[in-house]
């Protein structure tokens, strides 16, 4: 699977920049997810943690699942969160509830 390395993203506008140059230069089947991997808020200006909405204005019809470099958080597009169906996108999601989502998102949460 083809994923987008986000560990030298500066920012979360840089980060999503990366995702938008990822997309430009890797033809991804219809429906498949933009998967990446290694963001770290704690190396951005503000240290918080990224909104869907920078995801959402590069990606709006397609997931987006981003995972910290430690793996225990993602930053998801609102695209992922409802294909998912998993209920209201401003709650933080207890992990396995979380797992289930991004089985939805890419879906292979018939597997």
């Amino acid at each position: 699977m083809l994923q987008v390395d986000l560990g030298s993203a500066k920012s979360p506008e840089q980060a999503a920049e990366l995702v938008r140059a990822f997309g430009n230069t890797h033809s991804l089947p219809s429906g498949h997810p933009v998967v990446g991997y290694n963001w770290d808020q704690e190396n951005w200006p503000n240290g918080a943690f990224p909104h869907r909405s920078a995801l959402d204005k590069i990606e709006p019809s397609r997931s987006v699942i981003l995972y910290r470099k430690d793996f225990h958080a993602a930053w998801i597009n609102t695209y992922a969160l409802k294909a998912a169906n998993c209920g209201r996108p401003d709650r933080i999601r207890r992990e396995e509830k979380f797992c289930v989502m991004l089985r939805a998102a890419d879906g292979s949460a018939d597997r």
